[in-house]
């Protein structure tokens, strides 16, 4: 093989592994808001957990979740990572992409009842015989009110979300390694008015699919 066909062939290997810019999406510098805007100015909210349906249950899931570390910084605990999803399944799946809950908001001011569903992604850690959450969760929303707020997922393809986090665990030994997992939760919403003045979330998750990789940091500093 001569030196261009090398070039080639490994040019296109290395642009192979570069994620889509449609499948990739950077979270690092994302700001969630803290609730929907378009809701009265007075409003409770409520909800609960149990089961649902976002068409995806993991049983049947064709999502294979991987989790990757990017960055960390032991001075002050944070850590950038990347959650892949991996469609391992014969048929295409629609997955949710935005980041932004206010998008699944009806223009009309007027409404009285609307749903969505969505992914939540987080990293879970153990800390002694204890699973914490850490910080910043991820919420990825899809609704009728905002037709660009999924994506396609073929066949063999991954969609990454990259985002960050801080590693924060109380009562942990400094310079101790703990291993780290990516857990993503299918969910349902149903935002309604019960009355003038109140407007209550009710939201439904399926079991979250872990992933298969776990990935070890240090808390603090290690040597």
């Amino acid at each position: 093989m001569n030196l261009f066909a090398t070039l080639f062939v490994l040019g296109a290997f290395l642009l192979g592994q570069q994620p889509s810019a449609q499948h990739f999406l950077d979270l690092t510098n994302f700001v969630s808001p803290k609730e929907h805007r378009r809701l009265p100015p007075t409003h409770s909210s409520g909800g609960g957990m149990g089961g649902g349906g976002t068409g995806i249950r993991k049983d049947v899931s064709p999502l294979k979740v991987s989790l990757a570390l990017l960055k960390q910084d032991v001075s002050t605990g944070e850590i950038v990572y990347e959650v892949k999803l991996l469609n391992s399944g014969k048929e295409e799946v629609q997955i949710p992409w935005d980041p932004d809950v206010a998008d699944m908001e009806p223009k009309d001011d007027g409404w009285q009842k609307y749903s969505y569903s969505g992914f939540t992604i987080g990293l879970w850690t153990m800390n002694g015989n204890e699973g914490i959450v850490l910080p910043n969760v991820i919420g990825l929303q899809m609704g009728h009110q905002a037709p660009n707020s999924s994506i396609p997922l073929k066949p063999g393809e991954v969609a990454t979300i990259r985002a960050k986090t801080r590693l924060v665990l109380e009562n942990a030994v400094p310079g101790h390694r703990v291993a780290l997992r990516a857990i993503c939760i299918p969910f349902t919403e149903t935002v309604s008015i019960a009355s003038s003045e109140e407007v209550r979330g009710d939201r439904r998750s399926d079991e979250g699919l872990i992933s298969q990789n776990d990935v070890e940091v240090c808390y603090g500093e290690c040597r």
